[in-house]
């Protein structure tokens, strides 16, 4: 599946591969898996972050380890302490035994006092709503601003009829869990196109099955789901049945399925399908070794990758043949060597605004 609509010519895409799509309700989901993963980065879940707070109460998170570099996704809610929760507002590479201080890249969703987990994970992705307030708000750091960017926020859950997330989360547990059952998590899948009402709101890949599948359920129910559930809510009861296949015999509904599945299959395509329009803007945030975090603002999708970038020497015929010490002997002039520039997308995080 080509999704240049959502990423332009930035992420190249050809190294994965695009499954048969999952669906609940208006929510679809297209598992995305991959031969070559990364083993570079831990989640947060993985036990090699220490989140908690500094002395001066500022939000800090620890990478512990030794050897691996941690990756915070993008747009998490961090636990920091029974107290309360932070949200991790863009994408960060945590070096071993590195401290990165949070206290000017959060803002809380959560009423003060309470912090509700749907699992053991490291915490929420949150609704589309909020993502998209927070992506225009990262450099609203003075508290005027922060306030109102969390009173639309609020204003946005308040659809749901509860206000705050936390209480959002709780009164919605049985359908999100449900949800959850509903579109599985398949073996060796590293990542997720979605869409609600066949358009696309997402895309999601991490850097290895393992990684991915500690993100999953918050991304699923508490970014995706959640906020499917708010647009199915906006919207006008339906009592009106489906209408059934007009077939008389089982082969004919074995058929009628399989082309119903093949045009929605289609539909899905051609609205991630063909060249790209949308006037991208593309900033590099961050670099650790071979990886860079790339920040990519368009005007209906935003988000941020991670490349892995590989460079190559040219191989020089007949080269081999001869000793190094001896190659000027042959040459009047040293010929410049020739590299090629590999760059592999190990994560992305990009979502509809």
């Amino acid at each position: 599946m080509d999704c240049r609509l959502l990423t332009g010519d930035w992420i190249d895409l050809s190294d994965y591969r695009f499954g048969a799509p999952q669906r609940s309700g208006s929510l679809t989901v297209v598992p995305i898996t991959t031969s070559q993963t990364s083993s570079a980065f831990v989640p947060l879940s993985g036990g090699e972050v220490a989140i908690h707070r500094a002395g001066s109460g500022a939000a800090v998170l620890e990478n512990v380890s030794k050897q691996d570099c941690v990756l915070a996704p993008l747009h998490f809610v961090l636990p920091i302490d029974r107290r309360d929760s932070h949200l991790q507002s863009r994408t960060t590479l945590i070096p071993p035994a590195v401290r990165l201080n949070l206290n000017k890249e959060v803002v809380s969703p959560f009423r003060s006092g309470r912090n509700v987990r749907l699992d053991a994970a490291a915490g929420y992705c949150l609704p589309l709503s909020m993502r998209g307030y927070a992506w225009r708000e990262r450099t609203a750091f003075d508290s005027n601003r922060r306030q109102s960017l969390l009173n639309e926020v609020q204003g946005q859950m308040h659809r749901l009829g509860q206000g705050t997330l936390d209480l959002v989360l709780q009164a919605r547990h049985s359908e999100l869990n449900r949800l959850l059952r509903r579109i599985e998590l398949l073996t060796g899948q590293s990542g997720a196109l979605f869409f609600i009402d066949d358009r696309p709101v997402g895309l999601e890949i991490a850097p290895s099955p393992a990684y991915f599948a500690a993100i999953w359920q918050p991304l699923l129910a508490g970014c995706y789901g959640l906020t499917a559930l708010l647009l199915e809510s906006e919207k006008p009861a339906v009592s009106a049945l489906p209408e059934p296949y007009a077939v008389s015999h089982v082969t004919e509904l074995r058929s009628e399925m399989f082309r119903a599945r093949h045009e929605r299959q289609e539909r899905l395509r051609a609205a991630v399908s063909g060249p790209s329009h949308a006037n991208f803007t593309v900033v590099e945030e961050q670099r650790w070794g071979n990886y860079r975090v790339q920040s990519l603002t368009g005007s209906t999708f935003a988000g941020q990758y991670v490349e892995e970038i590989t460079k190559t020497e040219a191989a020089d015929e007949g080269a081999s043949a001869i000793p190094k010490m001896l190659r000027g002997l042959y040459r009047k002039s040293a010929a410049p060597t020739e590299e090629t520039t590999h760059r592999r997308v190990v994560y992305a995080s990009l979502f509809a605004l």
